[in-house]
């Protein structure tokens, strides 16, 4: 019911969305141009300050749940809001409903041997190398605990294995070598740090070949 622009690589599940918001909440539509529902959407007013939303196909409520990419919050529980991530379009309320409103999604969805959307619960076993097996060589990895309050992990294969910066803020890289790494086809985890894997946590990812 929105029309949107529409930049989407099919193959690699991947679309980069322009939109406005009409002011009537929920019960709009937008495109995404992709060939399955978005596992993950990341979401930006551009002309207003505001947080990230991330909303996503892997919280327990996947129609109400929410994180935010500029926050360290667990995922938020209470939200009014409501989405739906639908094979063709998504519905997506904005955080300020305003008629006009200027909104960038990014959504992703899981490919075979490229790209990765998935969860692990924390406490998994150390010292073993693809204990969370994507599939395919990562060479980006993006990690949140779902469950409490902790940074937003990003590493790659460029720099040193299990060097850290973090989405959500603005520091230096952290050597995170003695809790996580990539591996030949997933993830290795030496450690069991909160951001990473801490026993009874819930964490999601996005990896990419």
């Amino acid at each position: 019911t929105i029309d949107s622009q529409v930049s989407a690589n099919v193959d690699a599940g991947f679309s980069i969305v322009k939109w406005a918001a009409d002011g009537n909440g929920f019960s709009s539509s937008i495109g995404h141009g992709l060939s399955s529902a978005p596992e993950l959407i990341i979401s930006k007013d551009t002309d207003s300050t505001n947080d990230w939303m991330v909303t996503s196909s892997l919280f327990s409520n996947p129609t109400r749940n929410f994180l935010k990419l500029n926050l360290t919050n667990a995922v938020d529980t209470s939200s009014v809001d409501s989405y739906t991530l639908g094979t063709t379009t998504f519905k997506l309320a904005p955080r300020n409903n305003t008629s006009g409103k200027e909104i960038i999604s990014y959504c992703f969805h899981s490919v075979d041997e490229y790209q990765k959307v998935g969860s692990y619960s924390g406490g998994q076993t150390l010292n073993t190398d693809n204990i969370v097996d994507f599939g395919f060589t990562p060479r980006f990895v993006i990690v949140k605990n779902i469950t409490a309050a902790t940074g937003w992990l990003m590493i790659d294969s460029i720099r040193p294995n299990g060097y850290a910066l973090f989405a959500n803020d603005s520091g230096t890289e952290s050597d995170y070598s003695g809790h996580i790494k990539l591996s030949s086809s997933g993830l290795r985890f030496d450690g069991n740090n909160n951001n990473v894997n801490a026993s009874g946590n819930t964490y999601i990812y996005l990896a990419i070949a």
